[in-house]
Parts: structure tokens; C-alpha cells; sequence
């Protein structure tokens, strides 16, 4: 069995760990993890370390920085983790533990409040620190529009991604919690191949509601990014409904409780750890990340 200490890690572009990445998680054939992750290779300042063998990558995991807007309290500074993927003849030897010590090593010298990642609660990940944090709820759509008005309105659904969506995005976040959207994300936002978005627009044609539904591997059913109040909302719940009578959707318990109530199944929102007092503080309640915010 190969050591640890026998691993050497170097940075590398996004393009050189797309095969291993393919490999290791449920990438359709001829699809890119990288078609439901566009983030890890349109973001600029997204980072990968990988283990080299030979000619290929065996090992890789990426990390990504940005302010998280807890409501209510601070903004801090948070390093998302994800693309952790070894290949399965590495498995069981302290690689992944080696690469994600790294970027969190990293995240240190960076002076973060906090690193995140989104996954299962895996003896790798609680041997480094990292703990289930937060509160998410998900609940089947059918049962909340039982009843509901489809009353004649000025309002209007149109499908598709559009800049528009950007400050509704950010409201949701002000709102809720998540990661501060800059200007730039707009480029690997809109590159989300396995999204379906809508729009809903008033009488005037400002942007009143959005949804975005499904993302591909891990979220295939879900409403998973959605703002907007009244008949706005509901409109973007028959919608994801129509493309999928299935559908969930998935939110913080403060946008969600009295809309779910019993139906809601009770989750944790991510895996964290805190670095720093201000992370270590925070209510269960107030750690919220959105949809397109869990890398």
C-alpha cells in the first residue's frame, strides 16, 4: 500500500481532472461533471489540486472562496470544497484526506471564517472537523397547489436564463442566507446545461419570481432555487410541477416552514467547519445555502 507522504499534490487547470471527474461520479456518457458544475471551470479564481500518476490524474479536489450572507449576522469569508474524486485503485490510502487537509490548509492562509462542502457525513470528512450544519427542508410541490387560485392575472411565465434573474437571486440571499452574487457569476451561471429556469413577469415586465429546477447528478427533482411571493410563486411551482409531477422543492425553513408544514422532511443543509469564532457561533437556523451556492 502506498503512504501518504508518497502522494505529491499540484495545481491544475479544470480541463486536466475532467476524465478523472467523469469516472468517479454519475457524469451521463457524453456529458461533462463540469455540464451540472460550471462554476469549477468558468470561475476564474477556482482552484484544483490533484495527485499525478504516470500520465493521468488520480486524485482531485477544488475549492472555490466568496462572502456568505448569514441573515441577521455577519458576512464571512467561506471556502467551498467539492469535485473530491479519487480513482477506485487509490481508494482506502489517505489521498483525499491529503488533498482536502490542503484546501483547508489553504482556506487557513486565506484567513476564512469557515469551509463547506456539500455531501454525506463520511468518516473522512468527520475525522478532519467537519460537522452537519444548518436546517434545509424539502417537500413534494403537488400537495402545496391543492386549491390554489389560477385566477386570470397580469402575470406571465417565460422559460429561460436571462441577467435579469441576477438581483432576485441576490434578494433571495439578503433574504435567506447564501453566497454573495458578483457580476461575474452571471458566465458560469448561465452555463448550467441541466437547468431549467422560469421567469415570471408583471404587467410592466419587471421580474417579479424565478425558479430554477433540477441540476443534473445530485439534484434531479428539485426546486432548488426559487424567490417571489402570492399567485408569482405559485406560478413557478405548477411549472417545475409540470415538468415533473414528482417535483420537490427544496429551501431554508424561514422561507419554507408555514408553506410545507408536516409534509417537509428535515435535512442538514451542508457539512462544515468552522475556522474562525463568528463560524463557530452561528445558530442552526441561520446557515442557509441556496441551490447554486452548494458547489
Amino acid at each position: 500500500m502506498t503512504s501518504p507522504e508518497d502522494f505529491r499534490l499540484q495545481k491544475v487547470g479544470a480541463d486536466s481532472v475532467e476524465r478523472l471527474l467523469a469516472e468517479c461520479f454519475p457524469v451521463p456518457a457524453g456529458s461533462s461533471f463540469f455540464d451540472d458544475f460550471p462554476i469549477w471551470r468558468h470561475r476564474p479564481d477556482a482552484e484544483w489540486l490533484a495527485v499525478r500518476s504516470g500520465d493521468g490524474i488520480v486524485a482531485c479536489a477544488g475549492l472555490v472562496t466568496g462572502v456568505w450572507k448569514v441573515p441577521g449576522g455577519p458576512r464571512l469569508r467561506v471556502a467551498r470544497v467539492g469535485g473530491v474524486a479519487t480513482h477506485p485503485s487509490l481508494r482506502g490510502q489517505g489521498v483525499a484526506s491529503l488533498l482536502v487537509e490542503a484546501l483547508i490548509e489553504r482556506a487557513r492562509r486565506l484567513e476564512l471564517d469557515a469551509v463547506v462542502l456539500w455531501g454525506t457525513d463520511s468518516p473522512l470528512y468527520s475525522r478532519l472537523g467537519f460537522k452537519s450544519r444548518g436546517v434545509q427542508l424539502r417537500a413534494p410541490i403537488a400537495p402545496l397547489l391543492e386549491g390554489g387560485s389560477r385566477a386570470p392575472s397580469a402575470l406571465r411565465l417565460e422559460e429561460g436564463f436571462d441577467a435579469t434573474i441576477l438581483p432576485l437571486m441576490q434578494q433571495a440571499r439578503d433574504h435567506s442566507g447564501g453566497v454573495e452574487l458578483v457580476p461575474s457569476d452571471r458566465e458560469w451561471i448561465s452555463e448550467h446545461k441541466n437547468t431549467h429556469w422560469a421567469r415570471v413577469l408583471d404587467g410592466q415586465g419587471r421580474l417579479v419570481a424565478y425558479g430554477a429546477f433540477g441540476r443534473g447528478m445530485d439534484l434531479g427533482l428539485q426546486l432548488h432555487e426559487f424567490w417571489g411571493e402570492g399567485e408569482a410563486l405559485a406560478m413557478i411551482m405548477r411549472w417545475a410541477h409540470s415538468i415533473d409531477p414528482s417535483a420537490e422543492i427544496m429551501g431554508p425553513g424561514s422561507v419554507l416552514s408555514a408553506r410545507v408544514g408536516s409534509t417537509a422532511v428535515r435535512e442538514s443543509a451542508c457539512l462544515m467547519l468552522p475556522l474562525g469564532p463568528s463560524a463557530e457561533r452561528l445558530a442552526e437556523s441561520a446557515i442557509w445555502f441556496w441551490g447554486l451556492d452548494g458547489v
